[in-house]
């Protein structure tokens, strides 16, 4: 019931998720390190999962991408160069270029053949290259959303259709400044789309908590992305927060990292709708954890195998999770089975201990103009909610249509309503309801804008 609310609130959105591959995945290519040398790895997807061992030399600080055809490894700290690996040449190096001595670079946004974005922790500056030479296409300015280093330290970044998003940690010195962003960019002009109207000046999507510091996970049931923020390191002051990529806002925490008991490092979501995340306690052990996305507890803890030996997980199209295990005694990829969790195999020899994986696929999410009449959700909240959830709205047509808000909780029943003739602020009384999460649906004519928040009594 869960998840078909989830479909029927964004079936508005008509988002559409289509695949560049022409066939199934084959390979996950493996970057894989000691942290005093690098290697290139693959392993073939089917059974039984032969694995390739540093079959080219890569930095000790390697991070992976697929696209078009070709993988790009981000060499980072020390390093501050893009390596352009051929699939079809044994994955030699067909091309490397530097990105700016000392600018730490993080992660590379293929968009075509012919343009790529590379975020750089030490550079107020998204740098816009030719993924295959190399070559400069200018670069956009972040420097609006600086910290006191004077860099907003761009990390991971995703495309969603015409979009880019590219997440903020600012860090000043290693310490996580309040508040973290996520910058959208439109991709059609390479400008910074402003996520707030109200606001004098172009606004970045401000999160709940500091430090984003995972990977993005795309929801391809609602359209929403997923984002870990860690915070400050053993406080365990942050979580999974949800974002709705067209709206620009942010909904919230879908899990807290007080609910998965410790440090956020990674997480993934797999077809079946389960999430995942991997975690580090107070011991630094890292934990691979299934979380209810319902409540934000934890569900299953799926593999611990002590120490802090846990790197990259990612889920296949095919809906396997693919685990970057660096344990000391037996490193290697491990695969498990999202429905059962059964280890379907592993830990699978990289030659060095595996770090960072990317499988050759790539998806994208087709986002439609908004149309001149489609509703904006100028605030809704506050999130977490006690007493009242309030949402306030504006609409580009300028007529004086009545709106509805509609309030479902996790099961997809209707729990409560608020309804207004021509004002455009919105307010359903909490009070007396569970603690839990919920759904907002905000209805105006044939335009619909959904959310969610959580309750806390």
């Amino acid at each position: 019931m869960k998840r078909a609310l989830r479909t029927l609130l964004f079936s508005t959105c008509m988002i559409l998720v289509h695949s560049d591959r022409a066939a199934a995945t084959t390979y996950a290519f493996v970057a894989a390190t000691d942290f005093s040398s690098g290697c290139a790895s693959w392993v073939e997807s089917a059974p039984p999962r032969t694995a390739h061992d540093c079959v080219e030399a890569l930095s000790s600080d390697p991070v992976c991408r697929w696209a078009f055809g070709k993988v790009y490894v981000v060499n980072r700290f020390g390093f501050d160069n893009v390596q352009v690996l051929d699939p079809g040449n044994n994955f030699q190096t067909a091309a490397q270029y530097s990105v700016g001595n000392g600018t730490n670079p993080q992660d590379i946004a293929v968009v075509s053949p012919t343009k790529a974005f590379v975020s750089r922790l030490n550079s107020a500056d998204l740098l816009v290259v030719n993924p295959t030479t190399g070559a400069s296409l200018g670069s956009i300015s972040l420097a609006a959303f600086a910290d006191g280093d004077g860099s907003p330290e761009p990390f991971k970044m995703f495309v969603y259709g015409d979009r880019l998003f590219v997440s903020l940690q600012r860090l000043d010195n290693f310490v996580p400044i309040s508040p973290a962003y996520v910058v959208a960019i439109d991709l059609a002009t390479d400008t910074i789309l402003d996520a707030d109207s109200v606001a004098p000046g172009v606004q970045a999507i401000p999160l709940t908590g500091t430090n984003p510091n995972t990977d993005f996970a795309l929801d391809v049931a609602t359209g929403y992305l997923l984002l870990g923020e860690t915070g400050a390191f053993g406080a365990n002051d942050g979580g999974v927060e949800v974002i709705d990529p067209i709206q620009l806002q942010v909904l919230g925490y879908e899990s807290t990292e007080g609910q998965l008991g410790g440090d956020l490092n990674d997480l993934a979501l797999a077809p079946n709708g389960r999430a995942y995340a991997v975690v580090s306690d107070d011991s630094f052990n890292t934990l691979l954890l299934e979380y209810d996305r319902g409540t934000g507890a934890v569900a299953n803890t799926v593999f611990a195998p002590g120490g802090f030996s846990l790197g990259d997980i990612e889920v296949s199209p095919e809906g396997e999770l693919w685990v970057c295990d660096r344990s000391f005694a037996s490193p290697g990829v491990r695969i498990f089975d999202t429905s059962s969790h059964a280890l379907l195999a592993g830990p699978i020899a990289t030659g060095l201990p595996p770090f960072d994986l990317a499988f050759d696929n790539a998806e994208s999410v087709a986002v439609p103009p908004l149309a001149p009449s489609q509703l904006r959700i100028l605030f809704a909240g506050p999130n977490p909610a006690w007493d009242r959830f309030q949402v306030r709205y504006a609409a580009d047509d300028g007529s004086s249509l009545p709106a509805r808000l509609r309030i479902f909780d996790v099961r997809g029943v209707e729990v409560g309503r608020a309804e207004s003739v021509a004002g455009q602020t919105l307010t359903w009384n909490a009070e007396g309801a569970p603690a839990g999460a919920y759904f907002y649906r905000l209805e105006r004519g044939s335009a619909v804008v959904t959310g969610r928040f959580v309750h806390l009594p």
